[in-house]
């Protein structure tokens, strides 16, 4: 594929503002005369979502630069104007989970990656949330809420803010009493119990900084990777097995293989990093829905589609 024009899609708030001051070098340093672009600075979440659905173009990349909520918002607006636009991802976030699994970590390399990388079509997680329609990368409920928002009030970053969050939450939620969860994975019920702390729901491989969440799961199998977690102190074993590298689930976890999951009974909950509260987590697999860039396919299981060529 040879792009006829990059729109980039930055937001000014990414990181306090510090991700913007970041893109106006690297325009400086890498965009500027290498490449036909136009940068889009929206005002609102409604806004990026807007110019995603209007910009959409087979011929055209889409980059979203900025952090996850900005990736999720973008990959969103593609999705919704059916065109077979490609998205690109510039992290200028705090976490930048897909990027990392996509094989983007840094700056360089998401230049290198917009230039010449590989395009794939990753599948996506429809949801029943009104604000956030679609999960690109990771869901929780249960524990798994409640650490993702104990982790955006720590002014702590990187990659040990995600184990600390993880302690506090322990810490915090002594006492209280577990939520009764009924679990319905392609419409049958599978699971009604109070022994379950917290559902993982994956679609990539990990949460932000690259820290994994689950052994294996392929942006492109069209399949929705589903562990629950016993205990608070199982899925914090867990996470640190799978920090270390090891590639088995632990016996405590049971894990499912799904193309729809139905939660209830625990209102706490995680959308790519968003905080959420609802009565109902439903979540349905829709395969092959945006095309998007990436340096590897370390966690594809199918080849690329195409190559950018400049």
């Amino acid at each position: 594929m040879k792009p006829t024009h990059y729109h980039f899609i930055l937001n000014p708030a990414s990181r306090g503002g510090r991700g913007a001051r970041a893109f106006f070098g690297i325009e400086d340093r890498y965009l500027k005369g290498s490449i036909p672009y136009t940068l889009h600075v929206p005002s609102s979440v409604e806004e990026t979502l807007t110019l995603s659905r209007e910009l959409a173009d087979a011929h055209t990349v889409i980059i979203a630069a900025g952090g996850d909520g900005t990736v999720n918002t973008v990959a969103t607006g593609l999705v919704q104007s059916g065109s077979p636009a490609v998205m690109g991802i510039l992290p200028l976030g705090t976490g930048n989970a897909l990027s990392y699994t996509c094989g983007v970590r840094k700056i360089e390399k998401a230049v290198e990656t917009l230039f010449s990388g590989s395009i794939y079509a990753m599948d996506l997680i429809k949801t029943n949330n009104k604000t956030i329609s679609y999960v690109t990368f990771m869901a929780g409920v249960g524990f798994d809420g409640k650490v993702l928002a104990i982790r955006n009030q720590i002014s702590l970053g990187g990659f040990l803010s995600f184990p600390i969050a993880m302690l506090v939450t322990m810490l915090k939620d002594i006492g209280n009493p577990k939520s009764t969860i009924s679990v319905a994975i392609n419409g049958r019920n599978v699971l009604r119990a109070e022994k379950i702390s917290s559902a993982v729901i994956s679609n990539g491989h990990c949460y932000g900084f690259g820290f994994p969440a689950v052994p294996r799961a392929y942006l492109d199998d069209g399949q929705i990777e589903l562990q629950l977690f016993p205990t608070k102190r199982s899925q914090f074993s867990a996470m640190a097995q799978y920090g270390l590298g090891w590639k088995y689930y632990p016996p405590s976890v049971e894990r499912f293989s799904a193309e729809s999951i139905e939660i209830q009974g625990e209102r706490a909950g995680q959308f790519d990093g968003e905080v959420i509260n609802q009565k109902v987590y439903s979540l349905e697999l829709k395969p092959q829905s945006l095309r998007i860039l990436a340096a590897d396919g370390r966690f594809f299981s199918k080849p690329p589609l195409d190559q950018i060529r400049l």
